[in-house]
């Protein structure tokens, strides 16, 4: 604030600012979703279910989404060094290509559906982590279930939430017609 205007720069959005609290504001309707598949396709009670999700999506949501992140954010510089160092950075097709790969941290953009794009595409990375950590957790706490069981409610669970998360991205920039925040 103590700064002129002209010396204020955009540094675009790092999209762990909106990652991360869509994911813990997710949290308790996506636990309670898991904890009822667990109770129905593992027969586990409501109570062992409940904490077994809880617990998971917890690890999931406040460490596995900014490890996703940070992942794609390396995978991201990674691809710029070599659009760079190869010349080919102001390639509009490469450019365009090589877009899913470039989402951790947008550049400036006005184009609010860019936003609500890498935020779906960023839905994968942290789904695929999701899927690893809470099977982890799981295993652990239900040490008598079968890994294939398990594996295969921690697949459905997340792949329902995940298409959830990402339904309602595509619906709030049609609801709220298309302004970024």
């Amino acid at each position: 604030m103590l700064l002129p205007p002209l010396l204020v720069a955009n540094l675009g959005v790092p999209m762990l600012v909106l990652l991360w609290p869509a994911h813990v504001l997710a949290w308790l309707p996506f636990t309670v979703l898991q904890a009822e598949l667990a109770h129905r396709e593992l027969r586990l009670p409501r109570a062992t279910a409940l904490k077994i999700s809880a617990v998971a999506k917890l690890v999931s949501a406040f460490i596995g989404v900014p490890l996703a992140w940070a992942g794609m954010l390396a995978v991201q510089f990674g691809v710029g060094a070599a659009l760079s160092a190869t010349g080919a950075a102001s390639s509009g097709a490469l450019a365009a290509a090589t877009l899913p790969l470039r989402l951790a941290w947008l550049p400036p953009t006005a184009n609010a559906w860019r936003v609500y794009l890498a935020f779906a595409l960023l839905a994968v990375p942290c789904c695929l982590l999701a899927l690893g950590t809470e099977f982890i957790i799981a295993r652990r706490m239900l040490a008598s279930c079968e890994p294939r069981a398990l594996r295969g409610w921690i697949k459905r669970a997340n792949l329902l939430s995940y298409l959830l998360l990402v339904l309602a991205a595509a619906v709030y920039p049609v609801v709220t017609g298309g302004r970024a925040w």
